[in-house]
């Protein structure tokens, strides 16, 4: 199965799904020499493509300011959990909502974060169901920080990757996945 990127730092999988689905893809990420998501669930080219370029409109507003200065639990509590309500380990969604604090954020603002750093958004439910992924641009640094929350567990690791990477990956896989679709 063809693999874009680098397995050791950041690399998308697909395969083409056989059968009476034409146009549909199966997924995987890779983060860090670990495989992230099954290649079990088949997406939509069309669909991910969408997803995939929007998410990219959004690269040069990706800086969090002082991000650097925080810790990757910091930054999720910053960017996903002020907008989106997460269901711990054995908890309903119901009792999640019942439990959260209305968010301050107007509709409008928490949706322009999902649009520009929840990366688990591209990939839909492929990853949703199971994890949680942003992305921070650190220009002062010169990287880029790949968060990830499982939620099995809720544990939170960091992946610092050079400038530019997934947006590397990101368009190189665009390429290829709207060449097949």
């Amino acid at each position: 199965m063809p693999i874009i990127g680098s397995t050791d730092t950041f690399a998308i999988q697909w395969k083409v799904h056989d059968g009476l689905h034409i146009g549909y893809v199966y997924l995987s990420v890779w983060i860090a020499g670990k495989k992230i998501g099954a290649l079990d669930d088949a997406v939509s080219i069309a669909t991910f493509v969408k997803r995939a370029e929007n998410f990219q409109v959004q690269a040069e507003n990706r800086y969090f300011i002082n991000s650097e200065t925080l810790t990757g639990t910091e930054i999720f509590r910053d960017l996903y959990d002020s907008c989106v309500i997460t269901a711990l380990p054995g908890q309903s969604l119901a009792d999640a909502i019942k439990l959260s604090s209305p968010s301050a954020l107007p509709l409008e603002l928490a949706g322009k974060l999902r649009d520009t750093f929840y990366l688990d958004e591209v990939f839909g439910d492929l990853l949703q169901d199971t994890f949680n992924l942003l992305l921070v641009a650190e220009p002062v640094m010169g990287r880029e920080r790949l968060i990830l929350r499982d939620l099995s567990s809720m544990e939170i690791a960091e992946y610092f990757l050079p400038a530019g990477e997934v947006e590397h990956v990101m368009k190189e896989t665009l390429s290829t996945l709207e060449s097949l679709g």
